[in-house]
């Protein structure tokens, strides 16, 4: 039991250190290609058949999205690094919600980027999991190997 304790200390210490950094730092580590390894909108997992067709690229401060190689979607984003856990806000830049903000949470590490977005825009997320998660959706990406 203590052995299991002391893993799970070291588990939230590297977890808490995987999220320090800056919005710089943050923006750096967020550029190139994503794939999608799951989404998950207002508590229901979308079909991967649906998500593995999806990339989401990243150039500055703006996420493409493209299936198939086609651009599906537009979104401008500005990061906060030092809230807890960690801000983005994302604005539409293309298709009919063109100009709407929704506000969110992101956590990154070198493999994953996890992006939790209120869809409504009136309240930002401040967990991943949980009953406030399943009022959002939520979107785990993994970097695309070059």
């Amino acid at each position: 039991m203590r052995l299991m304790l002391s893993a799970f200390a070291l588990l939230v210490f590297a977890w808490g250190f995987a999220q320090a950094g800056d919005d710089d730092t943050d923006l750096r580590s967020l550029q190139g290609t994503w794939l999608v390894v799951s989404l998950t909108e207002k508590d229901k997992k979308v079909p991967t058949a649906e998500t593995e067709v999806l990339e989401f690229r990243v150039v500055k401060d703006t996420f493409t999205v493209t299936e198939k190689g086609k651009v599906i979607a537009k979104y401008q984003f500005k990061l906060d690094a030092t809230k807890t856990p960690k801000a983005i806000d994302v604005t539409h830049l293309i298709g009919e919600d063109k100009g709407k903000k929704n506000l969110g949470v992101y956590g990154i590490d070198k493999l994953f980027l996890r992006i939790c977005l209120d869809e409504t825009g009136k309240q930002r997320p401040t967990a991943f999991t949980g009953a406030e998660a399943r009022r959002c959706s939520v979107i785990v990406l993994k970097r695309k190997r070059s």
